[in-house]
């Protein structure tokens, strides 16, 4: 049976497949035939992600013409490390004698001079995360794939910063909390 791939970047791939093609062995001649890595792959059909294992595309209800939507993981960059925080170190002061402190006031007492000492704990200043709005149109596409309602769709683009396989990603397995927008915050910064 002949079955389109469809791209979220809005690309049309052509494809032959046997009706008893199992899930698993779509991934594999998808990865063969495009180039997009197997365990990488969502793949989406009616709303409904196709799950790995003994079901074949037709147990999905998959037809000679229809389409699938192939979506492909990112891969998750490598943590980087915190950097430590700056701390400033007070200057050191340096000792007075007894002799040097009276010989030029003329034997007065002499105060010592207050040392005030840098703040010992600085908070880092965090740069702040442009907010981005998603397109709606994106969001539409991914309410239509996923069959969930427009705001998670919406709150996942906004954290993946537009890249529509990410959101999906973010969608299927959760947005970090790194990334998740607490709602009612316009700013993107902390509430006030």
């Amino acid at each position: 049976m002949k079955i389109t791939l469809k791209t979220l970047q809005g690309k049309q791939l052509p494809m032959e497949i046997e009706a008893d093609s199992t899930i698993e062995a779509l991934k594999a001649a998808i990865a063969a035939q495009h180039d997009m890595p197997a365990e990488s792959q969502n793949l989406v059909a009616y709303g409904k992600v196709l799950a790995d294992g003994a079901k074949s595309v037709t147990d999905y209800g998959i037809k000679d013409g229809d389409f699938i939507v192939v979506m492909v993981k990112k891969a998750k960059p490598a943590a980087k490390p915190k950097p430590a925080p700056v701390v400033e170190q007070p200057k050191p002061v340096e000792p007075v004698s007894v002799e040097q402190a009276t010989s030029g006031s003329g034997g007065a007492n002499v105060e010592p001079a207050q040392v005030q000492p840098a703040n010992p704990n600085p908070q880092p200043v965090q740069p702040a995360q442009p907010e981005f709005v998603a397109n709606a149109e994106d969001v539409a596409t991914l309410v239509a794939i996923t069959g969930k309602d427009a705001e998670l769709c919406s709150k996942a683009l906004q954290a993946a910063f537009g890249d529509p396989d990410r959101a999906f990603s973010y969608i299927t397995d959760g947005i970090p909390q790194n990334l998740a927008q607490p709602s009612g915050n316009a700013g993107g910064g902390p509430a006030a």
